[in-house]
């Protein structure tokens, strides 16, 4: 569980930290200056997102330095979820700007054939050519023509010419006045056609912010409203997503045994050897053999015993001792001095407790245990017998 907790947690970061990171690159205005900001961004998601699991640890030896980079890290954190909302919120800028783009282009496209519709409609007029113009031109100067004749002399049907004249130049201006409108009227159609034809080629108008609108629609808000929504929709994904990775940093460096590799606590100092007080017993006169010699008293456990004795005969040194051997040993020393040894789980407790406590690395292969770092000391190496000859 502690391996899967760190593996989530250094995987999560290292993607925050890119995001953030990319985010500072993209702020700044020169490639150079976007290195620059992209490793101060990064050096604080960093900072935030590990620097708890840093205070875990030193909580166990300085509790002093570990508070101070608890807050450390916990500013740090402050400042890159600002960070992150900010990479959040830009993360679809190009898209929404495309989306706004086509929108604003849909919707002045619509407007204008709306209106292009609506003078069409309007117009009400005779269809007119420009033969049809040209036509009533020269019926109109043929007329003054005759007009001018037929008046200057003041003749009988100079009434006459003038009324034809009236009439020819009326035609005249209701045919320009046809053609004027029939041209109009046959651009507008065109403009009707170019409009239809750019709505259908723009595609299907999207939200801009899809997201938001949601949120707005949800909550029966404005759509004035979707900006202010999804900022706060960022700021809590963001706040949650930093949460995630320290806590699993932390929960994976609370989980971590005394001892193993990496173990950063203090190496207690090996307990001074004492020779504890007993009482040795004489074997009776009647029976030749002497007796096994047992512990009649003792101001010490067997535990501390165990701890004295192995204290005594291990040492520091590239390696490692198996528990069994060491147990032959701690069986002769017991020999040696009169006492009777535990028995082999309250050793193989005991024994443990002491590697706990002084960070010795503990490793399992198997029936067979090993702690790692140690060595028996060179004057322990003879008559080592079996620990079931000694060990009751």
């Amino acid at each position: 569980m502690r391996v899967l907790a760190g593996m989530f947690g250094a995987m999560c970061g290292a993607v925050v930290i890119a995001i953030v990171a990319r985010y500072g690159f993209r702020t700044a205005d020169n490639q150079l200056d976007g290195f620059i900001w992209a490793f101060m961004y990064g050096m604080i998601a960093f900072g935030g997102l590990f620097g708890h699991a840093l205070s875990a640890r030193l909580w166990r030896e300085h509790r002093r330095v570990a508070v101070m980079v608890g807050i450390g890290a916990a500013l740090a954190l402050t400042v890159n979820l600002s960070n992150s909302l900010g990479a959040m919120a830009g993360r679809s800028n190009e898209k929404q700007a495309g989306r706004i783009k086509v929108a604003d282009m849909v919707r002045d496209a619509r407007r204008d054939l709306k209106r292009a519709q609506e003078e069409r409609e309007a117009m009400r007029f005779i269809p007119t050519d420009e033969a049809s113009v040209i036509s009533a031109r020269t019926a109109g100067a043929v007329a003054t023509i005759s007009r001018e004749a037929e008046c200057s002399v003041r003749g009988r049907f100079c009434r006459h010419r003038e009324e034809d004249e009236r009439k020819s130049l009326e035609a005249l201006q209701g045919a320009t006045a046809g053609k004027a409108a029939t041209d109009r009227a046959a651009a507008l159609d065109g403009e009707i056609t170019r409009l239809k034809s750019q709505i259908l080629s723009a595609g299907p108008v999207l939200d801009a912010n899809p997201q938001g609108s949601a949120f707005a629609r949800l909550f029966d808000l404005p759509d004035s409203a979707a900006d202010w929504l999804t900022t706060w929709q960022s700021f809590a994904m963001a706040v949650i997503a930093e949460l995630l990775i320290v806590l699993s940093m932390v929960a994976a460096e609370v989980l971590r045994k005394p001892f193993g590799n990496g173990c950063q606590t203090k190496r207690q100092p090996e307990p001074v050897a004492l020779e504890p007080i007993a009482e040795r017993v004489e074997p009776p006169k009647a029976i030749p053999a002497p007796a096994k010699p047992r512990l009649a008293a003792s101001r010490l456990t067997p535990a501390d015993n165990v701890a004295i004795i192995m204290a005594e005969l291990l040492e520091p040194g590239e390696g490692r001792v198996e528990l069994a051997e060491a147990g032959r040993a701690y069986a002769r020393a017991c020999r040696t001095r009169g006492q009777r040894p535990v028995s082999p789980e309250s050793f193989s407790l005991s024994m443990k407790r002491y590697c706990r406590n002084a960070c010795v690395k503990i490793e399992c292969q198997g029936e067979h245990i090993y702690f790692v770092g140690l060595r028996l000391k060179l004057n322990s190496n003879v008559n080592i017998m079996s620990i079931d000859q000694y060990m009751l």
